[in-house]
C-alpha cells in the first residue's frame, strides 16, 4: 500500500513538470498565431472593404491562408459588423464602406 502511495506521488509531480513544459512550449507558438491573426483580420477587413467582395474563396486566394483561417476571418468580421450573414458560396454582403 505504501509503495502505492510513492508512485501516485511521483505521477503527481512528473504530470507537474510536463504542464510547465508544456506551457512553455505552447504559449510562444500561441502568442505567435494570435499576433498573426491580428495581423490577417486587419488585412482582410482592408481587402473586404476595398474590393467591396467577401468570402471563403476571395480571402484565400488574396492571403495565401487555408480554409479554416479565412472562414474563421469571414465569422470576426461578420461579429464585428464588417459584413452581413453569409449563406453558402455566395458573396457575403460588405456592410462598411471605404
Amino acid at each position: 500500500m505504501n509503495d502505492l502511495k510513492i508512485l501516485e506521488e511521483k505521477i503527481n509531480k512528473l504530470e507537474k513538470r510536463l504542464r510547465m513544459v508544456e506551457d512553455k512550449i505552447v504559449s510562444p507558438a500561441e502568442r505567435y498565431d494570435k499576433v498573426l491573426m491580428e495581423a490577417l483580420y486587419q488585412k482582410a477587413r482592408d481587402l473586404v472593404v476595398k474590393h467591396n467582395k467577401a468570402s471563403v474563396i476571395f480571402l484565400q486566394r488574396k492571403l495565401m491562408i487555408d480554409l479554416e483561417r479565412a472562414s474563421g476571418l469571414l465569422d470576426e468580421l461578420q461579429s464585428n459588423g464588417v459584413i452581413g450573414r453569409g449563406s453558402g458560396v455566395e458573396l457575403w454582403k460588405v456592410l462598411v464602406k471605404k
